[in-house]
């Protein structure tokens, strides 16, 4: 009888480990299949798990590995939300068709470098956009742009970015055609409607949108960057 009971006490205790060695298998999958999109950074993710309707992971950061300057986080998301079907069967046949990417509080860096790029040219993917699902929503994300070199260094932060991204219908020789719509906030400026498209074939934009409460002073030409605030 005392071995029944160690037993059904010990089945908790297996449960949890299953589920966390599938837990683990899942981030290890979410972590290798963001690295494929930026081969030359570090992707880190601190964990991953299987919801309702899709894979749920958080604590996603992307890094510049031997950054020469500060910030060498380029990325990070508090969570990453990936519409899919959650079977076991159909993760365990391959990668999962992912329909819709839900990111949440995302803090994005981009810092002026010795050479006068910004570090998150880096972290644009060189795919063609294809692999992206059919949308990608944004949800109060924050861009954070630095610029050390200047003297003294400043940094010009947008807020309160919630951003929806469609990716168009098109012909398998074509590239990605995306059109997106959203808003934002940023320091001296109140808030920021826009909407517009992108075409990857030739990178052409369109871009439109409405600008409230932005206060034109010095103070916010002394937060922008160098090669902005200087025309000014």
């Amino acid at each position: 009888m005392l071995a029944v009971l160690a037993a059904l006490a010990a089945i908790p205790l297996c449960y949890r480990d299953v589920v966390y060695r599938v837990d683990e298998e899942i981030r290890a999958r979410v972590e290798a299949k963001i690295a494929e999109q930026f081969p030359h950074l570090e992707v880190r993710v601190r964990s991953a798990q299987l919801v309702s309707d899709g894979i749920e992971a958080r604590g996603v950061s992307i890094l510049e590995p031997g950054a020469a300057g500060p910030q060498a986080e380029l990325a990070l998301f508090d969570e990453v939300f990936l519409a899919c079907a959650t079977s076991l069967q159909e993760l365990a046949s391959g990668d999962p068709t992912i329909t819709n990417i839900k990111l949440g509080r995302p803090i994005v860096r981009a810092t002026r470098r010795e050479d006068g790029t910004y570090s998150l040219s880096k972290c644009l993917s060189s795919g063609d956009g294809k692999e992206l699902p059919a949308s990608v929503t944004v949800e109060n994300g924050t861009v954070q742009i630095f610029d050390p070199l200047k003297n003294p260094s400043t940094t010009y932060t947008l807020r309160d970015i919630n951003l929806e991204i469609k990716r168009l219908p098109g012909d398998q020789n074509r590239h990605a055609v995306f059109e997106f719509e959203g808003s934002l906030a940023g320091d001296q400026i109140q808030r920021v409607e826009l909407a517009g498209s992108l075409d990857e074939t030739g990178g052409h934009w369109m871009l439109h949108g409405t600008v409230d409460g932005c206060d034109i002073s010095p103070e916010i030409r002394n937060s922008l960057p160098e090669q902005i605030a200087s025309p000014l």
